[in-house]
This record gives C-alpha cells, sequence and structure tokens, in this order.
C-alpha cells in the first residue's frame, strides 16, 4: 500500500524546519553602537533572503516527490521517456500552494541537446485537505480525482494515437484505497492522494467566452474525442468499469432528487429578480412554467440520455466541457487541447456539446449567422470524418441529421436541470454583475452570469 498523504501541510511544514534548521547558518551575537546596528541590518536581510530561499527550496523539494515520497528526478524520468535527462526543476512563481492542491510549472532539460527543454505541469491533490460541504460532496469529488488519474494512465494513449490532442501525461499516480470499502468514516476516506506530471500546454488559449471560430475548434476535439471510444465496446465496457458508468456532473444520477425539488422555487425567484429588465419574456406562461416543465420531463430524459457500452452511438464524453478545461489553438482551423477529466464516463457525445454551447460559447457567437445550427453541424461532420478515418462506417451510418438534433435538444434539457436547481440559486442582476466582474469569472458559466445568455 502507498504511504499517504505525504505532502500534508503539517508534514510540509514539518520538513521545512528540519531543512530549515540544517541549511540555515547560526545567527552571531549582535553587534553594538551605530556599525553593529548595521551590521545587525545587513544580517537581517541576508537571514531573511536565506529563509525565503529555503522555504523555496523546501517547497520544490515537496512538490518533486510522488505518493510514496519518491523523489521524481531526472533518473526516474529518463527511464520514462527512453531518454537521458539532465535536470527537472521547478519555475519560481509558478507555485500554487493551495491547502487541498500544490502545482507548479516545471522545467526538463536533456543531456543531449543543451538548448533544448521541455515544460510540464505538476499537479498534486491532498484528500486530507479536500473542502466539501458534506460526506456525500467530499465522496463525489474524490472518485473524479480518482477518475481523472485513471483516465490519463488507462485511456489518454490509446486515444491519443487514434487522433485525440491531449497534453502527454509521465507520471499519473492514484491511492484512495477506502474508496471502494464502502467505509462512512471521513477521516479514512481522506487519506490519500492524487498525482500528474504532464506536458504544459504552450502557445494555447485560454479564455471564456469562446468566439465562433475558437469554437470550431473546441467542438472539433470534442468529435475527436467521441469517435476515437464510438462503437469500442471493449473499451467502452472498460470505461464503465474504470471511469464514471455515466458521465457528466450534472446528470440526475450524481446530483439526486434533492437539488431537483428547489428548481421551482429557484426560478421563481430569479423571475421576480429579472422581471424588470426581461418583462416581455418573461411573463410568457411557457416561461414561467419552465422550471416546472424541465422538471416534469427530467426522469424520461435521464433515461433517454443514459447508455451502456452496447447503446447505439454511445462513446466517452469529457462531462465538464467548459472553456477552462480547453487550449484554443492559436491558428484557426487547428484542434483543441482537453484537459480535466473528473467527470469523463459513458455517455452521447451531445450531451457535451450541449452543455458546452450553453457554458461557454459567446451570445453572439451562437446567434450571428446560425452559429449555434452551423456548430452542431460541424460536431456532426467532423464525427463523421473522424470515425469514417478509423474505419467505423457501421456506427454512424444512422446518425441522421434529425438525430443528431434530438440528442442535442435531450443534452439541453438534462443541463439545464442542473442550471435551475444549483447555478440560477439566488440570481439577482447584482449576483451576475459580480460574478462577470470577479477573477475566476471565465470559470463560471455563461448562462447564470450574462442576462443576455
Amino acid at each position: 500500500m502507498r504511504a499517504t498523504n505525504f505532502w500534508t501541510v503539517g508534514k510540509r511544514l514539518a520538513r521545512m524546519t528540519v531543512l530549515s534548521a540544517q541549511v540555515l547558518p547560526a545567527v552571531a551575537e549582535p553587534a553594538c553602537g551605530r556599525a553593529g546596528e548595521a551590521v545587525n541590518a545587513a544580517k537581517d536581510i541576508t537571514n531573511r533572503s536565506c529563509s525565503s530561499s529555503v522555504q523555496h527550496t523546501a517547497i520544490h523539494l515537496e512538490l518533486l516527490r510522488d505518493l510514496d515520497g519518491i523523489p521524481i528526478d531526472a533518473a526516474r524520468l529518463s527511464r520514462t521517456l527512453g531518454q537521458s535527462v539532465r535536470s527537472l526543476s521547478v519555475v519560481p512563481g509558478t507555485e500554487r500552494i493551495w491547502p487541498q492542491s500544490h502545482s507548479a510549472k516545471l522545467i526538463l532539460s536533456f543531456e543531449d541537446d543543451a538548448q533544448a527543454h521541455l515544460p510540464l505541469y505538476l499537479k498534486k491533490i491532498d484528500a486530507s485537505a479536500m473542502q466539501a460541504k458534506s460526506l456525500q460532496a467530499l465522496k463525489r469529488d474524490l472518485v473524479g480525482n480518482r477518475i481523472e488519474a485513471r483516465f490519463y494512465a488507462e485511456f489518454a494513449p490509446e486515444l491519443t494515437r487514434r487522433g485525440l490532442l491531449l497534453p502527454q501525461v509521465l507520471v499519473s499516480e492514484e491511492n484512495m484505497p477506502h474508496l471502494d470499502t464502502g467505509h462512512e468514516d471521513e477521516e479514512l476516506l481522506r487519506k490519500g492522494g492524487v498525482l500528474f506530471l504532464m506536458e504544459s500546454v504552450e502557445g494555447y488559449e485560454q479564455t471564456a467566452p469562446l468566439s465562433f471560430e475558437q469554437a470550431t475548434s473546441s467542438v472539433t476535439a470534442l468529435a475527436a474525442l467521441h469517435a476515437a471510444a464510438l462503437g469500442d465496446k471493449t473499451l467502452l465496457t472498460k470505461a464503465a468499469e474504470r471511469l464514471h458508468p455515466l458521465g457528466g456532473y450534472w446528470t440526475l444520477t450524481q446530483r439526486g432528487e434533492g437539488e431537483m425539488a428547489t428548481m421551482k422555487d429557484n426560478w421563481e425567484s430569479v423571475r421576480q429578480s429579472f422581471l424588470p429588465l426581461l418583462p416581455d419574456l418573461l411573463e410568457r406562461p411557457e416561461i414561467i412554467q419552465i422550471a416546472a416543465r424541465v422538471e416534469k420531463a427530467s426522469h424520461w430524459v435521464s433515461k433517454q440520455v443514459a447508455v451502456t457500452p452496447d447503446t447505439p452511438f454511445a462513446t466517452i464524453i469529457h462531462g465538464d466541457y467548459k472553456a477552462m478545461n480547453i487550449f484554443v489553438p492559436p491558428v484557426f482551423g487547428e484542434m483543441a487541447k482537453l484537459i480535466d477529466f473528473q467527470w469523463v464516463g459513458l455517455g452521447l457525445g451531445l450531451s457535451d456539446v450541449s452543455m458546452h454551447l450553453s457554458h461557454s460559447v459567446g451570445v453572439e457567437a451562437l446567434e450571428s449567422e446560425s452559429g449555434e445550427e452551423r456548430l452542431v453541424a460541424l460536431y456532426r461532420q467532423k464525427l463523421l470524418e473522424f470515425a469514417s478515418a478509423q474505419g467505423k462506417f457501421d456506427e454512424l451510418k444512422d446518425f441522421s441529421e434529425d438525430l443528431c438534433w434530438r440528442h442535442y435538444h435531450l443534452g439541453v434539457v438534462d443541463w439545464s436541470r442542473m442550471v435551475f436547481s444549483v447555478f440560477l440559486k439566488g440570481a439577482t442582476p447584482e449576483t451576475f454583475a459580480q460574478k462577470s466582474s470577479h477573477p475566476s469569472h471565465p470559470n463560471v458559466g455563461l448562462v447564470y452570469r450574462n442576462v443576455k445568455a
């Protein structure tokens, strides 16, 4: 069994203290007089600088250890890459040391080419420090982190060979032994962690909302992901066992009945708050009843989008395809790169598309010149192209335009249940304005921070 919680805050501080005691020089007795004050001031500055340097060194040493506490060093990466690695170092200033996760950008250099440098990204997640509102929410987050590690280790290499653009993963580890034992003891559940060391995506952009041109890249990447797994029952069976049986964080299975019961009250509160801004729209009877209509249809819709490895058009879906989980290429027409696979699993491909267009694509991009229709059509076109290139002719022979749109509309309704029950709770014009101006706003869905969306 792996040693767990190796990088918890307490142990990290303890190691820093030991390292500081070993490295920092002893401080001499204070000098006297004015000259002595100057000398002491200089020593104080030097010692503070040394302390800061030692602290950074300790943090860097801590970052460059795996879940067992074993160093991730040049020798290890040489074996992984099959190429002589000269050094691996943390880029100063990129460290993000949060209680629940540590991350940083690294630089790897090679023995045979002193000018060649490979930028990497390292992330470690400490289960003991993860924030969660309830035991159920904690388990849901832990499962998501473990599934992401499984995806990178067990599925990403094959999907990449089939045309999907993903950051190359050098190390992917997970150790959460108590998730499968049925334990409800939070202390036990918090023993473990996840580690990723992967290629740093350079020259691409993360932004939101996406323009129409950027959305063509993101939709094309979705088609590549879905085509790569489409019709492969062996791969899909493995995915049903090792990933989410049904992908997507918004599914009724993941969210439960309790949230859905709040939809009608949430919507009426939102409707009243926004009524002065949109009186013509929000007074329409079908809009007044929209949350009730979605609630009434939710169980039926959930059954329609649920799949097994044998379901026609079943594939592996991303499950959280928002703009901040995408790196957009600098050149129009190229494919985006995907990251963050905590909610990956089986599903219908259009479930990803419907969530993505609602969450992350600009209103003008969807409205202007039938942008929404063109993006859905582009997804279908690219899916057919990628599948055909892999010899998957029979898998999509019945995937008509009408069926494509049916899957898309089912996905919209399924996703909107989450919007009404969670994301619009307590929404007012003021909260929309706050979310839009907050530094993290690109990570917030456009539909619950933008009135027009």
